[in-house]
Order: C-alpha cells, then structure tokens, then sequence
C-alpha cells in the first residue's frame, strides 16, 4: 500500500512539475552543509 501511496503521489508532481530556480549562491548553500 506504501509503495503505491509513493507512486501516485510521484506520478502526480511529475504531471505538475514546475521548474525551479536557485535564489542562493553556492558559497551560502556550501555554508550551511
């Protein structure tokens, strides 16, 4: 039932899937790792 629960709700976000853009430099993202 989990995995079928993962599926759908993964096939749902790849069917809406909007793109995205980073607002963070990669100095300020390595800062916090």
């Amino acid at each position: 039932v989990l995995v079928k629960q993962i599926r759908d709700y993964v096939n749902s976000w790849n069917e809406n899937a909007k793109p995205f853009t980073w607002t963070a430099t990669t100095d300020e993202i390595l800062a916090k790792v």
